[in-house]
Formats: C-alpha cells, structure tokens, sequence
C-alpha cells in the first residue's frame, strides 16, 4: 500500500491510500491498482447489501475502485458518498440463504459462506486501517466540507466493520 505521492515517505495530507489488490471469485483472478481505502468501504457495504455489477459505461464506481477523488457526507444517510472514476474492479455480490453469491461477466458464478466472506473483507479493511494506524496522523483538510467528509468515512468504516470510532484513525478528529 502506498500514498499517492509515492516517494517512500509517508504523506500526512494524502487522505486516500492506494495499492494494489488481487481479488479472487473461484478460479478467476483479477488484479487491480486501486485506491484501497475506498475499495475496503465499499466491500464492507456488501457485508450487508447486495451489488450489481456495472459496466464502465454506466457505473459510478466499482467495488476495487481506481479512485476516490472525494468523500462528501450525506444528510439522508449515515453512509459517505465517494466521488471517484468507473475504472477498476467490479462484480455481483447477492446474498442467498446465510451464503454470498460472487459473479462477474465471463466467469462461473461462485457461492461462499457468508461468515467465510465477512472474514475476508474484515482482514483486507484492517490491513488497510492498520496502514493508517502505521502512519503519522492525518492532517485535516482546511475545507470544511472535505473534513467532514474524512470523519463521515471514518464513522461509516468504524459501524460497518463493528469497532469503536475511536479505535479509527480519525478517532482524534471525530469531535
């Protein structure tokens, strides 16, 4: 995982980590660099929600999104609206029966036990939130409207993978 300034230091003001991510579905393998930070949210929703894959021509963003450009709070959501590119990596995630059914164009529908998924989102969601734990803290956008769309990622990310705000890396900047 990198920030994008990718000089081997760490970048206090670089709000979005990125990498580059493998996601296997079966026998297929796709490999994707990606803004890991938004990818791991958007995973975690399928936890609990269903997703449609979507061609590039009409998607908003994918699952293993390529970017983030910004993160807005919503007033009739508790959920972050990340603002980013139709390129990446995306599939059908439909839950079935306490199972995950995974599916993307030219590949065989594969169905997985949910708590089997749930754990590999989990541990890609705390590899990614251990990175930002790893670095120096985050300085906060001066924009107020930037800011509060950090905090309103971080509270999104901390409710869906079951932990205490404060053990977030914003926690410090939640208040």
């Amino acid at each position: 995982m990198y920030w994008i300034l990718d000089d081997g230091n760490d970048n206090p003001e670089d709000l979005c980590l990125h990498g580059d991510v493998t996601v296997r579905i079966g026998d297929a393998e796709f490999e994707d660099s990606c803004s890991t930070s938004a990818s791991a949210l958007f995973l975690l929703r399928t936890l609990t929600e269903d997703h449609d894959y979507a061609p590039v021509q009409v998607r908003d963003v994918p699952i293993i999104s390529c970017c983030g450009h910004a993160m807005w709070p919503q007033e009739d959501s508790d959920d972050v609206y990340i603002c980013g590119c139709p390129y990446g990596t995306d599939f059908d995630v439909h839950h079935v029966d306490g199972n995950v059914q995974l599916h993307a164009p030219g590949i065989k529908k594969v169905t997985v036990p949910l708590e089997e998924y749930r754990k590999t989102v989990h541990a890609f969601a705390d590899q990614v939130m251990a990175y930002y734990h790893a670095c120096q803290p985050k300085i906060m956008p001066e924009d107020d409207h930037e800011r509060k769309g950090y905090i309103a990622f971080w509270r999104e990310f901390a409710r869906r993978r079951g932990i205490a705000l404060e053990d977030s890396p914003c926690s410090e900047h939640t208040t």
